[in-house]
Order: structure tokens, then C-alpha cells, then sequence
């Protein structure tokens, strides 16, 4: 797939990892001036630096992401928007550090720091991370450095504490402080951990975090605990999977291009199968073969960024960490899945009902929700009981207005791949079978219909010859419908 995208997506070319022909051959593109060298193994096309500047701010992310990955976006580059707007971005490694990048109007400054926390967003393709608020308030507060110092100092991270208080109230800051106290072990910044606490007292005793009484109740209510019956119903799914005896399917689809195929049929049955404005060989073009034209559909927004969670790891093959983490590793998948749609409020938690009319718990005990259940998830055997879970997790507390769905597939299918078992697909045919199923796991069902659907999905998946997408296409309209009970392998061959 890097090939690919050197020979097509002329905007940015990245060389790193493509074979010595495509590295040649770009070298010398390079040489006839079409092409202009910004960074060891990246190119554009534009030889003006303004507009070279312009791109290296479009594509900042993938870039750094392989001039160094592995980084967080700490200290004051995670402070505000994320976007070089200082044209300085500060980067934290635990061993590439004391060094500067220099890309045509944009400063890069490696400092030392471990690499992602619990916590930290994954950007990009997850070769790069953003620090999470936590860990960007404890770094603003080591010593400035000058006016462009990597830290924007104590009135910047009292700012930002008085703008955390007006949604979240006195409970989120307490519990932002419990977040910092852990992450600053780490970070070996218990002196900083120490200032950020004298200013979040400070705000819970004089400042606005105190607020009026009819103000405070209102927060006080936005912080509510975990809805009972929800982790009631979860934990009842959680005893029923200890007990069941589950096949463990190893992965098919463990090399190129089986992997990046899969990807992409989980992502187009996910989004698009059925939609009448994208058709697989267009879905198959713009993924794939980075061929948009003039589709810019929601449905091709939504499309690419399944495909981007389904395919790079970490995000394909890892799940958030258990407990008070959790909710936050949502949010942050969520905001990936949909950076191209605004209109999905990405990494947001819906403020009111929730559209699915037999789930999702009040708005205001997601988050709580979201960390009791994940605790009990820790109690699941590993593998598909785990990943039948955290799937009926996501549907049940319903945290996002939009694309709930899609991600609960992803949470299952990362939880799958993190033990190295076969990824589930649902095909269109199946989908009804599969919510039908899903009521179940409402008061008074028995998950039985759905833990045995998800079972036999998985075997019709890796049953899939994922060798190439023109054959794989035919096979999965010649084979049975997955929960009829015809044979899987009818269609192989």
C-alpha cells in the first residue's frame, strides 16, 4: 500500500518502507524538478516555499508521524487547536530528543518525555499521539524558557482550568486532579503535580469551580453515577460469556494485501453497503487507490475513517486500558473515526437521548458508565467472549449522538485482533438477523441468539479469501447468508 500511495498522491509522497525501485524512481522526479525534497524520504510537488509551508501544515501530522514516530505532542503544542499555529511543534521521546526539525514554516523540537500515556490521543495513523489534558497542564507547568519556550507557565494552565470548570463543575476538576496525580508518576513531575493541586484548591475554594448554588447542583448532576440497571444487564452478560465455551479462530488475514482487504470490506459493509451514492468499485477507488473525483458523500467521510481505525495499528489490534481511562480512549477513537464529518460532533458525548429507542443510559452517567463497565470487561476471558462484550457495551450505554454502531464493531474487532483471533464481519443480509438478535441483551432477554450470531459470523469471516477484492467480492455473494445455517466454505475454492 505505500507504493500506491508514492505513485498517486503526488500532494505528499513518503518513501520510508517502499521498495529501492519506488525509492529510485521518485529520486529521480526529484532530480528533474517535479518534485521537491522536504525531509529525508518525503516530497512534494510545490517548489515554492510558500506553498510548501502550506502543505507541511496539511499534512503536519502524517509527516511527523514518520520523521518521528512514536512522539507525543506535549507542552504548549497541546495546549490549544490542534494545528501549528505558533509554527513551533513541540514533540516528546524518550530517546530521540535535544534535536529540532526543520520543514519549510514549521519548527519541530523533540524534547525528552516518555511516549504515549493512558490517556494520550492517538493521531493520524497512531504513529503519533496528543497529550491528554492532564499530562499537558503538568507540562505547562515546568519552567517557560523564554517566550518560546516548549511550557506557556502557570496563568496558561489557571485559564485553562477556569474554561474545564464551566461544563464539568468541581467533580470534574477533583477528578482531573486524580487523572494528574497518576499520570505525573510517569512524567516524574511531582513537583508540577503539586502546583497544578494548589491551583485546582484554589479554584475549588474562591473561584468560579465554587459558582452559585443553583449552578453547582446542575454540575453536580452532570456528574452522576453509573446507571445501575445498564451495568446490571452488562454484568449479567459478563457471567453468561465466563460460562460459555467459545472457539478461538486464529486471524486469516495476517499479511498484505489480505489485511488492508479486510479492512476495507469491514469498513464499506459498516458505511455503505446499501447507500445509493457509493458503489463498491468507488469505495474500492477513493480508499484505495486515493481516486475521489467528486465524491465527498458522508457516507465517504464515515468509510474513511473506519477504514483508517480497521487497518493501522495500534488502533486495529488494542483497546482503551479499564477503568477511569476508558471513556476518554472512546472519545478519542471516535474524534478519529469522524475528523472529516463535523456533523458526527467527533470525540463528543451526546447531551440528550439517545436515538436507539431500547438503549443508552442518561447523558449524564456515560462516563461513569463507560468506567464501571469496562472494570467488568477486565473479568471476560480475552478473545471473542471479551470482544461480544465490549460490542454490547458500546450499543447498550450508547455514549455518541452519531456512529455508535460502527465503533462498537471496531472496539469488538480490536479487542479480536489484540490476541491475534479472526476479525468479524457483518454483511448487509446479516444486519437484521443481528439487531434481532441484540433484544436479547435487553431486561429479561437471554444474550444466547447474540453471543451465537457474533459466533457464527466470525467463523463465515475467516472462512473469506482475502487474496484479492475482485474475487473476494463474488465469494461473499455466492456464500450462504451467515446465520442460515449453510456451510461457510460453500464458495471457496
Amino acid at each position: 500500500m505505500r507504493e500506491l500511495a508514492a505513485q498517486r498522491q503526488d500532494d505528499l509522497i513518503i518513501t520510508r518502507g517502499a521498495t529501492g525501485s519506488a525509492v529510485r524512481a521518485i529520486q529521480r522526479r526529484c532530480l528533474a524538478g517535479q518534485l521537491a525534497r522536504l525531509a529525508p524520504g518525503v516530497y512534494v510537488r510545490e517548489q515554492d516555499a510558500q506553498a510548501q509551508a502550506a502543505r507541511v501544515r496539511q499534512h503536519w501530522i502524517r509527516i511527523l508521524g514518520e520523521l518521528a514516530p512514536g512522539s507525543v505532542v506535549s507542552h504548549r503544542s497541546a495546549y490549544g487547536a490542534l494545528a501549528p499555529t505558533d509554527r513551533v511543534v513541540i514533540l516528546s521521546h524518550p530517546t530521540r530528543f535535544n534535536r529540532t526539525i526543520f520543514l519549510p514554516g514549521l519548527r519541530v523540537a523533540l524534547v525528552n518525555g516518555p511516549s504515549a500515556l493512558p490517556g494520550d490521543t492517538p493521531l493520524g495513523e497512531g504513529r503519533l499521539h496528543r497529550a491528554s489534558t492532564e499530562r499537558m497542564l503538568l507540562e505547562n507547568l515546568t519552567r517557560p524558557r523564554g517566550s518560546e519556550g516548549r511550557s506557556l507557565g502557570e496563568a496558561a494552565v489557571m485559564e485553562r482550568l477556569k474554561e474545564l470548570v464551566e461544563p464539568d463543575g468541581a467533580n470534574g476538576l477533583e477528578a482531573l486532579r486524580s487523572r494528574a496525580g497518576e499520570v505525573a508518576k510517569p512524567l516524574n513531575m511531582a513537583k508540577e503535580f503539586a502546583r497544578l493541586d494548589g491551583l485546582i484548591k484554589a479554584l475549588l475554594t474562591t473561584g468560579s469551580a465554587a459558582g452559585s448554588g443553583a449552578r453547582s447542583s446542575q454540575v453536580g448532576a452532570r456528574e452522576a453515577s453509573a446507571d445501575t440497571a445498564c451495568v446490571d444487564l452488562l454484568q449479567a452478560l459478563a457471567t453468561r460469556l465466563k460460562a460459555e465455551r467459545l472457539p478461538r479462530l486464529l486471524a486469516t488475514a495476517t499479511g498484505e494485501p489480505a489485511r488492508t482487504h479486510q479492512a476495507f470490506l469491514e469498513a464499506y459493509f459498516a458505511c455503505c453497503a446499501g447507500a445509493d451514492d457509493l458503489s463498491f468499485d468507488q469505495a474500492r477507488d477513493a480508499v484505495l487507490l486515493a481516486r475521489f473525483s467528486e465524491l465527498r458523500s458522508r457516507a465517504l467521510h464515515q468509510l474513511m475513517g473506519v477504514f483508517k481505525l480497521a487497518v493501522h495499528s495500534p488502533l486495529c489490534d488494542s483497546v482503551p486500558p479499564f477503568g477511569a481511562w476508558f471513556p476518554q480512549g472512546i472519545r478519542a477513537r471516535h474524534a478519529l473515526m469522524n475528523q472529516l464529518d463535523a456533523q458526527a460532533h467527533p470525540g463528543q458525548f451526546r447531551s440528550g437521548v439517545a436515538r436507539a429507542t431500547a438503549t443508552g443510559v442518561d447523558a449524564a452517567r456515560i462516563r461513569s458508565t463507560l468506567v464501571a463497565a469496562s472494570q467488568l470487561a477486565r473479568g471476560v476471558p480475552d478473545g471473542l467472549a471479551r470482544a461480544i462484550f465490549y460490542s454490547a457495551l458500546l450499543w447498550r450505554i450508547h455514549p455518541f449522538e452519531h456512529d455508535t454502531e460502527p465503533l462498537a464493531h471496531l472496539l469488538m474487532n480490536a479487542e479480536l485482533s489484540s490476541v491475534g483471533e479472526a476479525r468479524i464481519i457483518i454483511p448487509p443480509r446479516s444486519r437484521s438477523r443481528v439487531m434481532d438478535s441484540r433484544n436479547g441483551l435487553n431486561p429479561g432477554g437471554d444474550p444466547g441468539d447474540y453471543i451465537h450470531a457474533l459466533v457464527a459470523l466470525q467463523r463465515w469471516t475467516a472462512a473469506l479469501d482475502w487474496s484479492g477484492l475482485d474475487r473476494l467480492q463474488a465469494q461473499v455473494a455466492s456464500m450462504p447468508e451467515p446465520l442460515s445455517g449453510g456451510d461457510p466454505d460453500q464458495g471457496r475454492g
